[in-house]
């Protein structure tokens, strides 16, 4: 797999801006996975963009850390088998905290700074729940559900940074209860034992675990699991914002129902090329101008 994010940094140079391997540039290599790139992928290795009435109520943090973990052994990045450097907290339990604290130490010693190494230093992934971004003595810090008393720390105006390419994530997840807020971040750890974020992508969830990109995508896909549909949601993967994608791909009607919602002030250039998307599949397409008024009639299953 390659990747177009660093899991290595020479010392003393800054940390990228967040997002800025996000997909949403002309520059971007289609070929390379970005940060949210490989979440995404991760999501769907895991069936996790699929929904089905019989997944209600078995999604958990648990069970989402088990799978993840399974998707990423055997899956080679940079001379690394993705599953040794990649961190995912464990469920938290009380009674557990003093192991879970210790199997944590040790996981992330092997990315610690050694302070005989000069030049680079390596970094792993983190996948995980979004509790909150707190301020600390010196800047910000990310807090994480399940792992919140092992902060990470953001550096020098990465806070500032992060509200701003990631403003639609963070106030759907603020405004919006029982969203989940998933961050994959790649980060190293001093010789103090503090990790630091050194990149970082953000990625909202609609309670059941599925991603969306705007309350009316979220209202959509509530109304599809609470009518009992079995659907795909469609990943962005590197694919610009600007540029049309199925919501979701209804898996119950024959031929499939491809679905999509333009965000409001798409424009021409957006029309044109969810036109030519429409044109050039098999599938069955339904689209829904929110700003228009009512949703269109949806094909019950077959």
């Amino acid at each position: 797999m390659k990747l177009q994010f660093a899991l290595t940094k020479a010392s003393g140079r800054a940390a990228p801006k967040p997002g800025d391997s996000n997909g949403d540039s002309v520059k971007t290599d289609a070929k390379k996975l970005s940060l949210r790139a490989l979440l995404h992928f991760l999501w769907e290795q895991t069936s996790f963009h699929k929904w089905s009435p019989a997944m209600h109520g078995k999604r958990n943090w648990a069970v989402l850390r088990k799978y993840l973990l399974q998707a990423a052994r055997h899956k080679q990045v940079k001379g690394h088998d993705l599953s040794d450097i990649l961190y995912i907290p464990e469920p938290f339990a009380l009674e557990r905290k003093q192991a879970i604290a210790h199997r944590r130490t040790a996981q992330l010693a092997q990315v610690a700074e050694t302070g005989g190494h000069q030049g680079q230093r390596r970094l792993m992934v983190l996948i995980a729940e979004v509790k909150d971004f707190a301020p600390s003595r010196n800047g910000h810090k990310l807090v994480v559900r399940h792992s919140a008393d092992f902060p990470f720390m953001l550096g020098p105006c990465m806070h500032e940074r992060l509200l701003k390419r990631f403003d639609q994530e963070l106030s759907l997840w603020g405004s919006i209860d029982g969203t989940h807020l998933v961050t994959i971040a790649t980060f190293g750890v001093n010789q103090a034992g503090v990790a630091t974020i050194d990149e970082m992508a953000l990625m909202v969830t609609t309670e059941n675990w599925l991603p969306f990109e705007n309350r009316a995508e979220k209202s959509l896909l509530d109304m599809l699991a609470a009518d009992g549909r079995r659907f795909l949601k469609g990943l962005r993967y590197n694919l610009p914002q600007n540029r049309p994608l199925a919501v979701a791909v209804l898996a119950d009607t024959k031929p499939p129902t491809a679905m999509y919602v333009p965000p409001p002030g798409s424009g021409d250039d957006y029309a044109a090329a969810l036109a030519e998307l429409i044109d050039g599949s098999k599938m069955t397409a339904w689209v829904w101008h929110p700003e228009s008024g009512d949703m269109p009639h949806i094909a019950q299953p077959a």
